[in-house]
């Protein structure tokens, strides 16, 4: 009753109208407006970065097989082709979303 009887006086003092209750607070990263070029860059970018966190994770997998090689040249070999296909895949990932983001801004529109 008491943050009731407090909120109603904050807002009746500052004259700020109170948001709906499931309004998402502004500032929070979430996109807000509802175009579909919005909703399509947001997935892109989401799944460019998660593709680039598998790579990561690669990269450090392969590492771990390098240093746990013993010395074994075999083993030596396949560590290191998978960091390198590990670093080919990010800057192919960093490619994408540069070409992604160009293109997609050419669609959305920002007021």
């Amino acid at each position: 009753m008491r943050n009731l009887i407090q909120e109603r006086l904050i807002t009746s003092i500052l004259g700020a109208e109170k948001p709906p209750p499931l309004a998402v607070p502004t500032g929070t990263g979430s996109i807000e407006s509802g175009d579909l070029g919005t909703f399509i860059a947001g997935i892109i970018t989401w799944t460019l970065a998660m593709l680039g966190v598998v790579f990561l994770c690669l990269i450090l997998f392969a590492g771990f097989q390098y240093a746990t090689a013993g010395g074994d040249n075999e083993k030596t070999k396949k560590a290191l082709a998978l960091i390198q296909n590990g670093v080919i895949g990010i800057i192919i990932i960093g490619f994408s979303y540069v070409i992604a983001n160009t293109v997609l801004s050419a669609f959305i529109t920002t007021p």
